[in-house]
């Protein structure tokens, strides 16, 4: 439309505020004004339980926000991608995430939550290898879709772990757990941003490769503790 970039965000942004305003009356109810027993319940939700949890959820995000916003770029300076094969390797990382996503419950009712998160994780390894050592397009595009087939498992199940945690259903786990995908995007993207800066693009995706590392090593806190009621399916 011709409106440049600053007019056009700022429409965005009014109409983003103007739909949330609206969208918040309809979700507010009274009975919710105060609940009694939540600080009673914020007091009795482990936070040695849900560690794992959110460190898992931080790796996760550190390794999704070096795919979001440097993979294309990745693709341009490393492999000399033309503008047509450089969104690829985003789009077979969501592609991939989503399709995960989708079908990722059955494979968890099946093998069990931690069993699936340690798949995830050694996967996404793979995936960040191959975007580290990829010598051609083909290659990378292909790790990219492999760390999104192992990412995009940790999320559902970490909020699923967390709210097994927290069977008063105070919501006071999850919101712990979901801080932690703030940290690790906003993390991923200085980290990976400032080793590219020192050394190079597949130096830096090593750092979200030893990342999902830590995954593989964390997914024992996601099995379900023995009289936990929840069933261990994705939100």
């Amino acid at each position: 439309m011709g409106l440049g970039l600053p007019v056009t965000f700022a429409v965005a942004m009014a109409a983003g505020a103007v739909l949330s305003i609206v969208a918040a009356t309809w979700l507010y109810g009274a009975r919710e004004e105060h609940v009694p027993a939540a600080e009673k319940v914020a007091a009795h939700v482990p936070w040695r339980a849900i560690l794992p949890l959110c460190l898992a959820m931080a790796a996760l995000y550190v390794g999704d926000a070096s795919v979001s916003n440097f993979g294309s770029v990745y693709m341009e300076r490393v492999l000399g991608s033309s503008a047509a094969v450089v969104p690829l390797a985003l789009a077979a990382y969501q592609a991939t995430t989503f399709l995960v996503r989708v079908g990722g419950d059955f494979a968890v009712r099946r093998y069990g939550p931690a069993a699936i998160v340690r798949l995830g994780g050694a996967v996404a390894v793979l995936g960040f290898a191959g975007i580290v050592l990829a010598p051609a397009e083909p290659v990378a595009i292909v790790a990219f879709g492999l760390t999104g087939i192992g990412l995009s498992v940790v999320a559902p199940q970490s909020f699923a772990a967390a709210g097994r945690l927290d069977p008063a259903g105070s919501g006071v786990a999850i919101a712990r757990v979901n801080m932690f995908n703030y940290v690790g995007f906003i993390v991923g993207a200085a980290l990976v941003g400032g080793i590219a800066e020192a050394a190079d693009y597949r130096v830096a995706f090593a750092a979200p490769l030893a990342l999902a590392a830590l995954i593989v090593l964390l997914a024992r806190g996601f099995q379900p503790i023995r009289g936990t009621a929840a069933a261990p399916a994705s939100p």
